[in-house]
C-alpha cells in the first residue's frame, strides 16, 4: 500500500457495499493511517491509531478495497481536449 491510495471500507451493512472512504497515509511510525472524516459533518483528520487497528476497532467493516491512480500509459490526440462536453451525458 503507497501514500495517496485510496481505501475503501466493506460492510457488513446489507445492501450496501463501501460504508466508508479514506486516504492511505504513511506516518513517522512507519505504518499507514487513513486521512479520513470519521462523521458527516466533522473535520477530517488523520487517525491516530494504523490502517489494522482501525478495521479492527469498527465492527461494521468487513475489509477493505484499495484503489490506485496510475498515470495514463497512453497518448490521445490533442482533438480529444478540444470537444465541448454534453452536460446531457452525465445529468440526464
Amino acid at each position: 500500500m503507497r501514500d495517496g491510495d485510496i481505501i475503501a471500507f466493506t460492510t457488513s451493512i446489507k445492501g450496501l457495499d463501501i460504508g466508508h472512504v479514506g486516504i492511505a497515509v504513511r506516518e513517522e511510525d512507519g505504518r499507514i493511517h487513513i486521512l479520513h472524516a470519521p462523521q458527516p459533518g466533522t473535520k477530517v483528520h488523520i487517525t491516530k491509531e494504523p490502517l489494522s487497528e482501525y478495521i479492527m476497532s469498527v465492527k461494521k467493516h468487513s475489509g477493505i478495497i484499495i484503489l490506485r491512480a496510475e498515470e495514463l500509459k497512453v497518448r490521445l490526440p490533442a482533438s480529444i481536449y478540444r470537444k465541448p462536453i454534453d452536460p446531457a451525458l452525465y445529468y440526464p
